[in-house]
């Protein structure tokens, strides 16, 4: 295995987003010791796989995974043209590059295990039944604790998706003392018991086959079981599980990036997302004869498969399609919630399936719904669910493209459905609402007649909203603000000065650090945002009134880098508020009533009468006549280019900074109120996220695409 000691060590090229660390150790490679993105001042390992030996390849492949591991992370290579063997499943540690391009991979007949793994799968114990009582006391109902537990690290998971981390002493096999006081009383939890996480995974290429001979159907027969990780990236993958469980199994997972994975067959779902789980994104997932669903989600699994159990809040589902009929009838995207042994409720939210089409004859391509299989997927909550384009495209077929139904006693709170179809024009209905099922706010765009309330549903409220005649269109260009002398005005208007409730949101890719005070959007002496002193990004919201101005308190810290999304909110009776991705951060009483006006101009960028630039790029900057709702905010942050609310807001102002060229940016609102730019910069140079591997070329796009594309490339915080 060879160590990378400088950036000529390895001349082949390698994924296209894997840093190839400098050795921290020669101060003449980095003077100041502060190379903290060289992959945090690790020395990345490289390790080429040889070629098969024709039998079970199994621990050559693990010795060089072991190896990239201790050393804090590496790149391990298949050759491509080879064909391995495996007994065993491969386990994939913290920082470390598994890539398989060209090769193909087999689980052995009769090895009854998953192909790969992530190291905590094995370092880990998981716990379904836990109870805590606000104490320092945390037991199970089965006995699953040993006397070398003592000085083991736990993590209790709560049912609104927070957790307590801390360490455990040994009381007997049912019973644990804890190092720090449970936060909340809870029963059925779930707790993970172990040496940790991982992060930072990676598996890219290869054709993965679980050869016949390796059935079953517990949570130990996956293609790919990856569990407890922080930062995980698999695709493309292709091959075929003809016995087992799922192709891909994730859960107790963050920031999870899942693309093209395209097997040929398999036995059970392709993608299947388990809680807890949070910031996925799954993009081209396509097969033409699955054994179950395409992409399912829920809080907690059936029967034997169930070892992970919490809330799935930020997913994105997009381009997921089962080509021809199948015969089996899959679901192309499945979203479920459910609870826990005690029959706590838990949460699914924040969901977006875009463009999900499917050609089963005899079932929907969009089902949320729960499962009366089994306790861990009945009941719970689900949260705003968008549904954006979902076809049925099967000519044959008179199912509707989105069914809805619960057999527990579960909600779906805010339900958007657009653009749904039906291949068939016999098709009566393209959403179904089934008996017994609750859906609080359904939003949709399909003709009243085309949606079935069937005897026994309750839909609290109805909005019927057409998709805007703007929906935006965009080119992969974002504003840029240098810091130092870029801005953008809009002229004083009538609509901006508003003197109610008022709501004014927009997107920010912030450099790391700003100089001082920065403003990234203001109409002086009437509203405003303003970044801390210190050049901290984190900002709050002001609203003027009789000449005193009220602010929000500060946003958590941004990350630089990615796109954050900030709203300000004034309510026209006191209380000003401000978000940040889509989280209320703070919300104030003041002494405001009615806000100031003033002949200012709405500034972009900076703060007029000010030097308050900000350094990065902004864009689609709204301003709102009217108070936003928090599901207004969230559906708005969840996706990107949704002009929709539940409020009489309307908009006073748009400018979605996305021209790509010359000084003009143009309103979108109605207003024609176009802001010009000091100098019209473009795409700087290094911006990570202004780049298209995830769209097609000479084709327009709307600003949904283009934000779907940046999380794509793991740049979307959620």
């Amino acid at each position: 295995m060879a160590r990378i000691t400088d950036y000529a060590a390895i001349t082949a090229p390698q994924p296209d987003d894997v840093l190839l660390a400098v050795d921290i150790h020669d101060t003449s490679m980095d003077p100041s010791g502060t190379t903290k993105k060289m992959l945090l001042n690790r020395v990345l390992t490289a390790a080429l796989i040889g070629p098969a030996n024709g039998s079970d390849d199994t621990s050559y492949i693990q010795g060089l995974l072991t190896a990239a591991r201790t050393a804090g992370g590496g790149i391990v290579t298949g050759l491509p043209g080879q064909s391995y063997k495996l007994s065993a499943p491969l386990r994939i540690g913290s920082h470390t590059t598994l890539d398989m391009t060209g090769c193909t991979v087999t689980l052995l007949a009769g090895s009854n295990s998953n192909v790969v793994q992530t190291w905590a799968v094995q370092a880990n114990r998981r716990i379904l039944d836990g109870v805590t009582n606000s104490t320092t006391t945390f037991t199970s109902a089965t006995a699953v604790f040993t006397s070398g537990d003592t000085g083991s690290s736990i993590r209790i998971y709560y049912t609104d998706g927070t957790w307590l981390d801390t360490t455990i002493t040994f009381v007997n096999s049912t019973t644990v003392t804890l190092a720090a006081t449970a936060t909340q009383n809870g029963t059925g939890l779930f707790a993970v018991i172990g040496t940790g996480r991982d992060a930072d995974v990676r598996v890219t290429g290869g054709t993965w086959v679980r050869a016949s001979g390796n059935s079953g159907n517990t949570y130990a027969y996956h293609n790919f079981r990856m569990r407890h990780v922080d930062g995980l990236r698999l695709g493309p993958l292709g091959g075929s599980s003809v016995d087992g469980m799922y192709f891909v199994s994730v859960a107790d997972a963050t920031r999870v990036h899942i693309q093209d994975v395209a097997p040929s067959a398999t036995s059970r779902d392709i993608v299947h997302i388990t809680g807890p789980a949070n910031d996925v994104v799954i993009m081209r997932v396509s097969c033409p004869a699955p054994g179950d669903d395409l992409v399912a989600m829920n809080c907690g699994d059936v029967g034997a498969v169930a070892d992970c159990m919490g809330n799935v809040t930020g997913v994105l589902v997009e381009d997921a399609e089962v080509p021809v009929p199948p015969a089996t009838s899959p679901v192309a995207l499945k979203i479920q919630a459910g609870s826990s042994t005690t029959g706590n409720g838990y949460l699914v939210d924040r969901i977006t399936g875009r463009n999900i089409r499917s050609a089963i004859l005899n079932d929907y391509p969009v089902n949320i719904s729960d499962d009366p299989g089994s306790s861990f997927t009945q009941g719970g909550t689900w949260g705003t669910i968008i549904i954006d384009g979902a076809a049925n495209i099967n000519p044959a077929s008179t199912y509707p493209a989105v069914n809805v139904i619960q057999h527990g006693t579960g909600v779906v709170r805010d339900l958007y459905v657009r653009s749904a179809e039906c291949a068939n024009p016999a098709a009566t209905s393209l959403v179904n609402v089934q008996t017994n099922t609750t859906v609080t706010r359904l939003t949709t765009d399909c003709d009243r007649a085309k949606v079935n309330l069937v005897g026994g549903c309750k839909v609290a409220t109805w909005i019927s909203k057409a998709r805007p005649a703007d929906t935006p269109r965009a080119q992969l260009a974002v504003a840029y603000f240098e810091g130092t002398s870029i801005q953008a005005t809009a002229p004083d208007i009538a609509a901006l000065d508003i003197t109610g409730a008022l709501t004014v949101e927009f997107w920010v890719n912030l450099a790391s650090a700003q100089v001082g005070f920065w403003t990234p959007v203001s109409k002086n002496n009437q509203y405003w945002f303003e970044g801390d002193s210190t050049g901290a990004l984190k900002c709050l919201f002001t609203v003027r009134s009789s000449s005193v101005a009220y602010s929000s308190g500060q946003t958590p810290v941004l990350k630089a880098g990615r796109l954050n999304y900030i709203c300000g909110t004034y309510d026209g009776a006191g209380h000003v508020a401000i978000y940040a991705n889509g989280s209320q951060s703070s919300s104030i009483a003041t002494a405001a009533t009615t806000v100031d006006t003033s002949t200012n101009l709405l500034y972009i960028g900076n703060r007029q009468g000010f030097s308050r630039y900000t350094k990065g790029q902004i864009a689609d900057v709204r301003v709102w006549n009217g108070l936003l709702t928090s599901a207004d905010i969230s559906a708005h942050y969840a996706d990107p280019g949704n002009l929709s609310t539940f409020s009489t807001a309307t908009l006073a102002g748009r400018w979605k900074c996305n021209e790509g060229t010359g000084t003009t940016l143009n309103d979108s609102s109605g207003n024609q109120n176009n802001a010009t730019l000091t100098t019209g910069t473009w795409n700087y140079p290094g911006s990570p996220y202004l780049v298209q591997p995830q769209l097609s070329t000479g084709a327009s796009h709307t600003v949904d695409d283009v934000i779907g594309a940046l999380q794509g490339i793991g740049l979307f915080v959620q």
